[in-house]
């Protein structure tokens, strides 16, 4: 399935995240990011989750880019 403009930017960021740091963010860390709150960013990782880029574990940092 193809990704939302807005799916797209926060899959890059993710990914950025990970290369700069070596972890994922938080879904807080993406809300900031994005100006959203943390649920909001949870709700669009479950629908890139969904698209099948990415998979999502129950840490905090638990975001996996397929």
């Amino acid at each position: 399935m193809k990704l939302t403009n807005r799916q797209q930017e926060t899959l890059n960021f993710i990914t950025e995240y990970i290369k700069d740091y070596g972890y994922p963010p938080t879904r807080q860390e993406i809300g900031t990011r994005f100006g959203i709150t943390a649920s909001s960013a949870h709700q669009r990782l479950w629908n890139m989750e969904r698209k099948g880029v990415l998979s999502l574990l129950s840490t905090a940092r638990g975001i996996r880019v397929l």
